[in-house]
Parts: structure tokens; C-alpha cells; sequence
């Protein structure tokens, strides 16, 4: 960044400066008229760690007395910010960046300690980004319910339920989604819930998390259709309280083309 004339530290957006011997590359391409990018993670900050000579080195002693070169900085990140005079908006983009990174990516906290991460880029850290994630998730979850508020008022939100496994972990999921109209009668989705489901797949317990889901979000009991498969246990679940249940056209024509 470049400090202005009011001694605050303007962050230069798409570059990167190399730590040793603080040369700029580009990271990214510049933005078009829509807002997009056509090229991310450029490689010349790569290519230019590999051969930089300005890194410090380190002369070691191995078992035969020979010395030998290594580079420095086990803890130093080759491409830094310093956070004590980063701008509050810029601080907040990293740590949107890196919850973005855990979140969408399936990382867990711990990653962001991990020693090859940190010998690229300074992160926030664990505790830090946990308390981010809480703070977005409420966040997230207060838009939801208020962008509902009127399409549930005038009886105008529907829903799919559905339990699927992921093939390679061989976990269960249980997803639930809501479509719904607003003023402009433009017909909206959101993912409500989707969860690592433990619990035996039974009627009972599929029903109680559809429970908690509609109390969570101020759905309405026996006026929100919600559209499943012909699963025997999605049935018994929305039958226990008479919800409106219709059988979903995708999974029925599926099961058409699977036995024809």
C-alpha cells in the first residue's frame, strides 16, 4: 500500500509485493465492466519466490562439517500485511476472505494455523474466524427470515426436503429448501438448513429436525407444502403432524427411467 496525506496506509488492490525484496506483481486482472475478473492467482509472485536474491540465507552445518544454504523466515510469510495499520475495511475483507476459504472450500479451523499456510500469508487464526463465522451465520439467518417474513404472511412459500449421502464420505445430509414470491412476484430460493445427519433416518427423527427448521424461521405448520421423494420415512415424518406433502416430479421421473 502507499500512505496518504492523512498518514492512512491505501491498500492497492490486485497487487502483491514480495517480502525480501519488495518488487509488486500483479495478482489478478483488472475487473471488466460487469465487475468481474477474467484471471485470478497470476503467476509471477510464484515464479518470482523461486529465484528471488534477496532472500536471507542461513548457513548450516550438516553431519560432514559442510555448510549448507537454507532460506530464512520459518514463521515469516513471504507476502505479509501488517495488521496493525491495515484499514478496519480491508481488515474485514480478509477475514470474509478466509471464512470464505474454510466455508466453501470444507476446511476446517485448524487449517489456518497450519505451518504451509502460514509460511505464505498472515491469517487471522482459528478463534477468530469461528467468531467471524457465528457472527455471519446470524447474520445470514436475520436476512433470511426477514426476506420471508411477507411471502409466509401471504401464504406464498413452498418446499423441498431431502436426505442424500455423499458418495465419497459416506455421510448422510439432510437439506431443506424454500422457494417463495416476492412483491415483484419473482420467485426466490434459499437453502434453509443442511445438515450432517447422524441420527437414524427414521420418520421421528426427520421430523424433528423439519421441526426445529420451521420454528428457526417463522414457517408456517400445515400451510408450507414441501415437495420429497417417495422415501417411506420422508413420508411418515410430515405425515405425523399432517403437513402438506407432494411427491417431487424429478425423483418420480428418475425412478421411471431407472426401471423402464
Amino acid at each position: 500500500g502507499k500512505q496518504n496525506e492523512n498518514g492512512v496506509i491505501d491498500i492497492l488492490e490486485g497487487w502483491a509485493v514480495c517480502n525480501h525484496c519488495y518488487m509488486a506483481y500483479r495478482t489478478h486482472s483488472k475487473k471488466d465492466d460487469d465487475g468481474k475478473r477474467k484471471n485470478y492467482g497470476l503467476n509471477g509472485i510464484h515464479d518470482h519466490l523461486k529465484q528471488c536474491k534477496s532472500k536471507p540465507k542461513i548457513n548450516l552445518t550438516n553431519n560432514q562439517g559442510q555448510n549448507v544454504q537454507t532460506t530464512t523466515s520459518a514463521i515469516q510469510p513471504k507476502f505479509a500485511y501488517n495488521k496493525k495499520v491495515l484499514p478496519e475495511k480491508y481488515i474485514l475483507k480478509l477475514k470474509d476472505a478466509e471464512l470464505k476459504f474454510v466455508v466453501a472450500g470444507s476446511h476446517s479451523f485448524n487449517s489456518l494455523e497450519n505451518d504451509g499456510i502460514l509460511k505464505l500469508i498472515y491469517f487471522s487464526g482459528r478463534q477468530s474466524i469461528q467468531e467471524e463465522a457465528l457472527s455471519k451465520f446470524d447474520q445470514y439467518t436475520h436476512q433470511i427470515r426477514s426476506s420471508l417474513e411477507e411471502s409466509i404472511q401471504q401464504h406464498c412459500v413452498a418446499a423441498t426436503a431431502d436426505i442424500w449421502t455423499d458418495d465419497l464420505m459416506k455421510r448422510s445430509y439432510l437439506d431443506f429448501t424454500v422457494f417463495f414470491v416476492n412483491d415483484i412476484y419473482e420467485l426466490k430460493h434459499t437453502l434453509l438448513r443442511c445438515k450432517h445427519f447422524e441420527e437414524e433416518k427414521s420418520g421421528i427423527n426427520i421430523w424433528y429436525e423439519i421441526e426445529k427448521i420451521f420454528q428457526s424461521f417463522n414457517l408456517s405448520f400445515r400451510d408450507t407444502p414441501v415437495a420429497t421423494d417417495q422415501g417411506s420415512n420422508m413420508i411418515k415424518a410430515l405425515s405425523l403432524t399432517d403437513e402438506a406433502r407432494y411427491p417431487c416430479l424429478a425423483h418420480r421421473t428418475n425412478t421411471v427411467l431407472e426401471t423402464a
